[in-house]
């Protein structure tokens, strides 16, 4: 069965190159956007799950996003898309089955 599901997941990437679609909306991934390590926009989250000025935490459809930095601000908030200034110092995926995605720190 799981070789089935990545038989799938295969084809869905191949359909999506085919046809030119963003991989964001077709995967229902997030888009996260870095302009150095001041501001951060995201979209296609779920939900902002704790805040505290050093970190953001914000619900994904496949796991979670960690933003660590200091005097993080949120400046925007949507249904779907938030931006955050401040200093950035990281970005952290954490992926719905406990693995830690790759951690992101600007230079």
């Amino acid at each position: 069965m799981a070789a089935k599901a990545r038989g799938l997941s295969g084809a869905a990437h191949r359909l999506a190159e085919g046809l030119e679609l963003p991989k964001d909306v077709f995967f229902d991934l997030p888009r996260v956007v870095l302009i150095g390590n001041l501001q951060v926009s995201v979209e296609n989250h779920r939900g902002l799950l704790s805040y505290d000025g050093q970190t953001l935490t914000l619900g994904l459809q496949s796991g979670r996003l960690i933003v660590c930095g200091q005097d993080l601000v949120v400046g925007f908030i949507g249904s779907s898309e938030l931006t955050v200034t401040g200093r950035v110092q990281t970005l952290r995926f954490e992926l719905a089955d406990g693995a830690a995605g790759p951690k992101l720190a600007p230079d």
